[in-house]
């Protein structure tokens, strides 16, 4: 269906300030709630509301509403805004702010709409309150770009240099994963010192039982040494023959009669 013949097109704000809409009715206005935790507020027009906004503020132009993904082709088109991929969205603002390079920061300093640069500012402020790795580099040029054309300069003085296209410093949620990571190999590493100690106990254990039977050992060895001397000692006596031993002689008689007994 040709988009103009739509009853509504929903137009989002994903910024976290307010966006208030022109409309053709000077007594009314349409306003666009901050978006919360990333989630954008939405309303939806008619075409020639849409189309009268597009003509008459630079909202639609700079990105700062916006509409459903498998619409806002067909809707650029409409407006014959040909250049519309690249009109910077809030997710375009935010990986030129973490990943910085030349080309990307310089999409930055040629910017001449303070609407626009508020933008980015707002995106730049939301990043830092959420811990964010956003570079000191970058965030002197937002906000010196920002100064600039809020003081009506629309001509940049930043100069680029190498220092300023740095990788970003690691952002909370990679400290808190490089933690968590490290948690997990200390705890690994625990585990494994304790049945090192387990295995170390075990090899103490079974070397006193071996100190233990060695002694052991040394006294059975001491004792069949002597079972065996003794052993020896019976056998030596045992093959010795006994002595003789002959009784006494009786007592021989004296010679001739013996004498007569007196009564």
């Amino acid at each position: 269906m040709d988009i103009k013949k739509r009853e509504n097109i929903n137009v989002y704000n994903y910024n976290p300030s307010m966006v208030i809409l022109p409309t053709r009715d000077k007594d009314r206005q349409y306003t666009l709630s901050p978006a919360v935790d990333g989630a954008p507020s939405m309303i939806p027009l008619t075409w020639n509301e849409v189309d009268y906004i597009n003509s008459n503020s630079p909202l639609i132009k700079l990105g700062i509403i916006r509409f459903d993904e498998e619409e806002q082709e067909d809707v650029y088109k409409s407006l014959r805004n040909t250049d519309w991929k690249n009109i910077l969205s809030n997710e375009d603002i935010e990986d030129i702010l973490l990943n910085p390079t030349a080309d990307k920061l310089q999409r930055i300093i040629s910017i001449t709409n303070n609407l626009l640069i508020g933008r980015v500012k707002g995106v730049l402020t939301a990043l830092k309150n959420a811990g964010k790795g956003v570079t000191v580099e970058v965030d002197r040029i937002v906000l010196k770009r920002y100064s600039e054309i809020s003081s009506g300069k629309l001509k940049t003085e930043i100069v680029l240099t190498p220092r300023d296209v740095t990788q970003p410093t690691a952002t909370t949620e990679d400290v808190a994963s490089i933690k968590k990571e490290n948690k997990a190999m200390k705890d690994e590493l625990e585990s494994a010192m304790s049945r090192l100690d387990e295995m170390k106990k075990t090899v103490d254990e079974n070397q006193t039982m071996k100190s233990e039977l060695d002694a052991t050992n040394g006294e059975l060895e001491k004792m069949r040494a002597m079972m065996e001397k003794l052993l020896a000692n019976q056998d030596k006596q045992d093959d010795q023959e006994p002595p003789i031993s002959t009784p006494p002689e009786p007592p021989k008689k004296s010679p001739g009669r013996p004498p007569k007994k007196t009564e």
